[in-house]
């Protein structure tokens, strides 16, 4: 995995994310974990649950772009599993959605959590039906294609604040050249922060943001 570096960890991005999110340092790369109590399943995927934006920072950090987020609740605790279907648009787009993924978030232990993510084999159904449960219903989990290697792994560090991020060189790409992924993020009661990256086979960056996460605040 690719944290941030120390010098970045310090610079204003990641203080606004702080600021943003109750005047606390976010921990990209720090394995120092705070014991907390354990949290349940459902009270850490309504933390990820509802509609977000980019346009904050954007205003800022002109290296990122206003991006939209939504993520709802679908086939809620289907076999001791929470689904989130998640869809991103440019916001000036938003009817253009250039992703649409299904998140399977399970509890490994205490404080700790995996999200897989799937791929649907039917994107255009889903378009614009985020809110309507009884719809995606109709589509079933046992559909999706897992994207193996690509799971988050989030670790509770405190009260309303998670970090996540991928295994190392674990899941496979060949977007715009690139051999892995890798994902890192944050998340707060009422912000989201996401870094996902693309590697090619001699660690060289290919695609996704550079100098720092997207930073998602809640709107509603």
């Amino acid at each position: 995995m690719e944290h941030l570096s120390t010098s970045f960890r310090n610079k204003p991005l990641l203080l606004y994310v702080s600021i943003l999110c109750f005047g606390m340092t976010p921990c990209y790369g720090n394995k120092q974990y705070v014991s907390v109590a354990s949290p349940s399943q459902e009270s850490t995927t309504s933390m990820m649950i509802g509609s977000f934006d980019s346009c904050i920072q954007v205003a800022t950090y002109s290296s990122h772009y206003p991006i939209t987020l939504h993520m709802n609740q679908i086939w809620k605790n289907h076999e001791g599993a929470e689904y989130l279907y998640v869809e991103q648009s440019a916001s000036r787009m938003p009817e253009k959605r250039y992703t649409q993924r299904v998140y399977k978030v399970t509890k490994e232990n205490i404080g700790n959590f995996i999200s897989e993510e799937s791929v649907l084999p039917y994107n255009s159904v889903f378009i614009g039906k985020c809110q309507d449960r009884a719809y995606i219903n109709h589509y079933g989990p046992e559909n999706q294609c897992l994207r193996e290697g690509c799971a988050l792994y989030l670790k509770k560090t405190y009260s309303f604040h998670y970090i996540e991020e991928t295994e190392e060189k674990g899941c496979f790409s060949t977007v715009l050249g690139a051999s892995y992924t890798t994902s890192q993020g944050e998340i707060y009661q009422n912000a989201i922060s996401s870094w996902d990256q693309g590697f090619n086979d001699q660690r060289e960056h290919v695609w996704g943001a550079e100098k720092g996460p997207y930073v998602f605040t809640r709107k509603k």
